[in-house]
């Protein structure tokens, strides 16, 4: 699923960003905040990648668990869940950002989902 944010932007070569990691035993959740010279962009913008981690993070702390409770100590262990999220383009107008989920419950392989945000900034 994409997401595109409206362009209502300034030229966006003055902007910066920090990378907002959790981390556990079990999980690892990585995306960026945007720091933009136009502060309705940065809002609009931040907004859109909370959105996306937001949704990717519902339900799931349930999930893990309802699936894991009948599991042996020794297979939960192993459940784990990873959000990296990467700047695949940043340029004077543009920013697009990847979002790559994978869940593991003990099975063959993760399943996975794949986000993209396409961000136009004038």
């Amino acid at each position: 699923m994409a997401f595109t944010v409206p362009k209502e932007l300034g030229l966006l070569q003055k902007s910066s960003y920090q990378v907002v990691v959790y981390h556990g035993p079990r999980f690892f959740i990585q995306y960026f905040q945007f720091a933009l010279p136009n502060k309705t962009a940065q809002k609009n913008l931040n907004d859109a990648i909370l959105k996306i981690v937001n949704a990717q993070l519902k339900g799931l702390p349930e999930a893990m668990l309802e699936t894991i409770k009948d599991f042996p100590p020794d297979f939960s262990k192993f459940v784990s869940y990873k959000l990296n999220s990467q700047i695949t383009f940043f340029g004077e107008r543009y920013i697009s950002i990847l979002f790559k989920d994978d869940v593991f419950l003990c099975g063959a392989h993760p399943v996975g989902t794949i986000r993209t945000l396409n961000f136009e900034g004038g």
